[in-house]
């Protein structure tokens, strides 16, 4: 895999506490994932992996959509759009089987969408509060 080694870095956060901690979540299972195909050891731990991600995305996705709702949010409706874009591209790179190509759509999708659109909810949600 010819993904540089990534680590969690602060730019990462975009300053809300749960979203944040959902956040390293994430990006800590890919790590994993992204670790264990490099050794390609264990096919069957990657498979629980993929599984696992697929689930903790679902989740998340709820959790931010709910912090939206919370603070009506202005752009819900567009960030959902997002949500659904990204879980249809998941779908389809994990159907194509190149869990390469997975793993960096995963952190392409993370180090972007954090940055720039989940940055946005963060703000928001302060000055709602």
């Amino acid at each position: 895999m010819d993904l540089p080694e990534m680590r969690w870095e602060t730019r990462f956060e975009i300053g809300h506490k749960r979203i944040d901690f959902e956040h390293m979540i994430f990006f800590d299972l890919v790590m994993e994932l992204k670790e264990n195909l490099e050794r390609s050891d264990d096919p069957a731990r990657a498979k629980r992996l993929l599984n696992e991600i697929v689930m903790y995305v679902q989740y998340h996705f709820v959790s931010e959509e709910n912090i939206m709702e919370e603070v009506c949010y202005h752009h819900l409706a567009a960030h959902r759009e997002l949500h659904a874009d990204l879980i249809d591209s998941f779908n389809n790179k994990l159907v194509a089987g190149d869990l390469d190509a997975l793993v960096a759509f995963l952190l392409d999708w993370f180090v972007s969408h954090t940055s720039i659109e989940d940055k946005k909810i963060a703000a928001f949600v302060a000055a709602a509060t």
